[in-house]
């Protein structure tokens, strides 16, 4: 989803390069197991989107600080992001053997043990080159934002196996705290860097906090509209994704545990006849409206702020994110 709304080509005209240093910075310190012949280009990675180091980057270039120590801070922030995306896919749907077959469960004990291993490194790189830097105030917000994070994905993890039997608007709101720390973490620290004024930092981490939910629902919306091995639509997920909460919302709590109870077998027909029902009940549409309205809000922490009116890019991705989107990949239009 982030991919699609913010491709390569729409980030600014400088970030190629600094991309490439962040991703040759993460590169050097992955361990020859991953990196062996044979293997693949990074199998046991998932694939993050270069948003996080954008952030960071056009924050401290905007407040003048674009040398290697932007580099290094913009590749740990990411290779955060890459733990919790690995950590994130534990007990997550089964993927294809190797032959494209279902996956056995020996193989699929190593990629999660390999899963594990990685996630950890790259956390441990994250911090140990976080740390390095010095900067306390930086270390106490990572400190801060790794914990915000843990206890959601506890919460997701908890509801997601059924420990948890609380409100389900919850889960959503765990889920998209994993999405939105680690934005306006990356705003925050890229001002750091700069000596940023106070209040502007502030302004920029409320524009990742409100992007972050911007992109929590509008994949949510996504996962549903257009289901597939690139958009894997986990019924254990979709129990607590925005377009099923608007249906709690507009039809009771009753329409919810009746949906929530159906998708429990995950058959493909129960799951389109569910979209269907969300669709009828307009329960995307008012998801999409709500994407949207975190959009505008994002928009909202840039103006009336002299100090924030070079960040041209985080304006436009905010403005983006406030047009309507295309048609989904059936050809219909989005809501």
């Amino acid at each position: 989803m982030e991919d699609r709304l913010f491709p390569l080509s729409s980030l600014p005209a400088w970030s190629g390069e600094a991309l490439d240093l962040v991703g040759r910075h993460i590169a050097a310190g992955l361990p020859e197991a991953v990196k062996a012949p044979g293997n693949g280009p990074d199998p046991f990675l998932p694939g993050a989107s270069p948003l996080r180091p954008v952030l960071l980057l056009s924050a401290s270039r905007h407040y003048g600080c674009a040398g290697p120590r932007s580099i290094r801070m913009a590749a740990a922030v990411q290779m955060i992001h890459i733990a919790s995306l690995l950590h994130e896919r534990l007990g997550g749907p089964a993927p294809v053997g190797p032959a494209g077959g279902p996956d056995t469960q020996k193989v699929r004990h190593h990629r999660e043990s390999l899963d594990i291993l990685l996630g950890d490194f790259f956390f441990s790189r994250a911090s140990g080159i976080i740390i390095g830097d010095g900067d306390q105030s930086i270390i106490e917000d990572m400190i801060r934002t790794s914990e915000g994070s843990a206890e959601a994905q506890a919460v997701i993890a908890g509801y997601r196996d059924g420990r948890e039997a609380g409100p389900p608007d919850r889960c959503f709101t765990a889920r998209a705290d994993k999405v939105s720390l680690l934005l306006a973490l990356a705003l925050r620290t890229g001002a750091q860097l700069g000596v940023a004024p106070e209040e502007e930092k502030e302004a920029l981490s409320g524009y990742g906090l409100h992007l972050g939910r911007f992109l929590r629902i509008l994949q949510d919306v996504d996962l549903w509209l257009n289901p597939g091995p690139d958009s894997p639509a986990d019924p254990r997920e979709l129990r607590f994704s925005h377009p099923l909460l608007m249906l709690r919302e507009i039809e009771g709590p009753a329409a919810w545990e009746k949906a929530a109870s159906r998708m429990a077998g995950e058959a493909p027909q129960v799951l389109g006849e569910i979209r269907a029902l969300l669709r009828e009940r307009g329960c995307l549409e008012n998801s999409a409206q709500a994407a949207r309205s975190h959009a505008g809000l994002a928009l909202e922490r840039l103006q009336g702020r002299p100090g924030l009116a070079g960040l041209e890019g985080l304006r436009e991705i905010a403005e983006r994110g406030i047009r309507p989107p295309p048609p989904d990949r059936a050809g219909q239009e989005r809501p």
